[in-house]
């Protein structure tokens, strides 16, 4: 068995985990609230959401990072027709897999800045259509010396996100979204992921209400499959997450509120050289940090980890993959 033949089983469920809380590569599209407590006058309640938590102002408008009742934040998501959303995401990944006694680790850095442009909203304030693309990538990978445990030279890897500019578009009548790729010619990997989402806009850890300290809630299953979207190399047999609110903290001059999340996720690779339905196991954790006075994320960390133990050709396979995802927003304003 050869590198290549492993690596696409391994890659899909990592992709698939991360994007629980962003995707595995990023792709700097805001995410709207959903969930069994959200905003139900919001068509966001499709999959393959990414980038979470870039609402624009409340719906109260106030501005005061308070709700109707005392103590409370609204946690909800409007965007305004012209805004631009600024992403910057720092992400690391470490894999450690062996097939028998064949090592074959991987880590890797990716850098980025993506921009989105909301083009037109409807009259709740969610998007109807929308324009993103990257002013930056950067990714290296390191990989194992063949049959090694040393590590080789780390390297540059070209990105098709570099020239791609993604165009959404919601369909009348639809919660749907079509999408085109307006500029650039790699409509594979990391672009393909983004040109797939049915709602780019999706993220179900916004509640859609208002909170108070100590508060948790359970986000919708359903809402969760929607958001992974299809992954015909998976079966996701159980997935669960929760957050809550934590504690107000001072992080770059703001009064930020720190929600906590956590996910679990089980389920098996479908793929036929694994043996049948090979079982594997995810869970994340991470936060985000929630500027109370302008109602919109500042911050938000992941925390991924996944393994699985397998058998080909009479070898064990055995991997366990962990990383970290920053992503910090910007927003500039029409």
């Amino acid at each position: 068995m050869t590198r290549k033949w492993m690596l696409p089983a391994c890659a899909c469920v990592l992709a698939l985990m991360l994007a629980a809380c962003g995707g595995a590569n990023n792709s700097g599209t805001p995410g709207g609230d959903s969930g069994s407590s959200g905003n139900s006058e919001s068509p966001g309640n499709s999959g393959g959401g990414n980038g979470p938590l870039q609402p624009g102002n409340s719906a109260s408008g106030s501005g005061n990072g308070k709700g109707s009742n005392s103590g409370t934040i609204p946690l909800r998501a409007e965007y305004v027709k012209g805004e631009v959303i600024i992403e910057t995401t720092v992400e690391t990944s470490d894999q450690n897999m062996h097939f028998g006694s064949i090592p074959m680790l991987k880590k890797e850095e990716k850098n980025s800045v993506s921009r989105t442009e909301i083009l037109g909203v409807d009259g709740n304030g969610y998007p109807t259509e929308a324009r993103l693309s990257w002013t930056k990538v950067e990714i290296t990978e390191q990989k194992n010396k063949r049959m090694s445990e040393e590590w080789g030279e780390p390297t540059k890897v070209e990105s098709g996100l570099t020239t791609a500019v993604i165009h959404y578009e919601r369909d009348p009548g639809s919660a749907d979204f079509k999408s085109t790729l307006d500029e650039g010619d790699d409509a594979s990997g990391a672009v393909q992921k983004n040109l797939d989402k049915v709602d780019p806009f999706l993220v179900p850890f916004i509640p859609g209400r208002e909170v108070s300290i100590g508060d948790s809630w359970e986000v919708d299953r359903k809402a969760l499959e929607r958001f992974f979207g299809e992954n015909d190399k998976l079966e996701v047999t159980d997935q669960k997450a929760t957050c809550k609110a934590e504690e107000m903290v001072d992080e770059d001059g703001l009064n930020l509120l720190k929600v906590t999340f956590d996910m679990s996720m089980k389920g098996k690779l479908l793929d036929e050289r694994l043996g049948d339905g090979t079982p594997f196991s995810a869970h994340t954790t991470g936060y985000f940090l929630w500027d109370v006075d302008n109602q919109r994320a500042h911050k938000v960390e992941i925390n991924p980890t996944m393994e699985f133990e397998g058998e080909s050709q009479g070898n064990k396979i055995t991997m366990k993959q962990s990383g970290k995802k920053t992503m910090t927003y910007k927003y500039e304003m029409p």
